[in-house]
């Protein structure tokens, strides 16, 4: 297979991933926006409430928001850094190099197998030829 073609389905699929992810980030970011909106407002009650009680649910209804708005705005910087990766990626894509296949071997390493043989193979005749005594 092509270096090239490799690299180009790469490129279109992680492209499609990254265009996956921005549309889930503004997802989130407006589920965010949304449910920050609907849990900040003030809640009727049906009984008059003590000071206490009521210092303690604003205080938590608005951490709940403080929360949801840092969530909200690491988002969207999540969503700002996406067209650099975009810009990026094809760069380091064309810079990957691809390793030759296991199963070929160079020219060293081959050379230097025959001549481990060929080596056995003497030690072997030196060792199983008989010279009987004169």
């Amino acid at each position: 297979m092509n270096t090239n073609t490799v690299s180009t389905t790469h490129l279109a699929s992680t492209n499609a991933n990254l265009t996956r992810t921005t549309s889930n980030l503004i997802i989130q970011i407006l589920s965010h926006l949304i449910r920050g909106f609907f849990t900040s407002k003030a809640k009727t009650a049906t009984r008059f409430p003590k000071s206490a009680t009521l210092f303690s649910k604003t205080a938590t209804r608005f951490s709940k928001t403080a929360t949801l708005l840092t969530k909200t705005a690491t988002l969207l910087k999540n969503l700002e850094t996406l067209p650099k990766i975009r810009e990026t990626l094809p760069k380091k894509i064309a810079n990957i190099k691809t390793p030759p296949p296991k199963h070929l071997f160079t020219h060293h390493t081959l050379t230097s197998k025959v001549t481990t043989l060929t080596s056995k193979r003497t030690t072997l005749t030196a060792k199983t030829h008989y010279n009987p005594p004169p």
